[in-house]
C-alpha cells in the first residue's frame, strides 16, 4: 500500500510523505494522499501477518493535511475518528 501510495507523492523510505506539497503538479493529490495513506495507518490489521495500527502517525498525517487545507471536512472526520477509536 504505502510504495503504491508513494507513486502519486515524492517520498523516501525514512518519511512517507514529502514536506514540500509545492514540487507536486496537483496540490489536491498531496491532501488526499495524506488522507488515505493515515486511514491506512489507523486501521486494525486484517490478519496477524498485517501491521499493527499506528494512530500517532495517523493524526501526524492529518495534521499536515489540515495545515495545507483546514476547512476540508474530511480531514477534521479523519481526525476525530482515529482519536475517538485509538486514543
Amino acid at each position: 500500500m504505502v510504495r503504491l501510495v508513494c507513486t502519486f507523492s515524492p517520498c523516501a523510505t525514512s518519511d512517507i510523505i514529502a514536506d514540500d506539497p509545492a514540487t507536486l503538479a496537483d496540490p489536491t493529490v498531496y491532501i488526499w494522499v495524506l488522507y488515505f495513506l493515515a486511514l491506512h495507518y489507523a486501521a486494525a490489521p486484517r490478519s496477524s501477518l498485517g501491521p499493527s495500527p499506528n494512530p500517532v502517525r495517523a493524526l501526524d498525517l492529518l495534521q499536515r493535511a489540515l495545515n495545507h487545507t483546514p476547512t476540508l471536512p474530511e480531514l477534521l472526520m479523519g481526525k476525530a475518528k482515529v482519536s475517538f477509536f485509538h486514543l
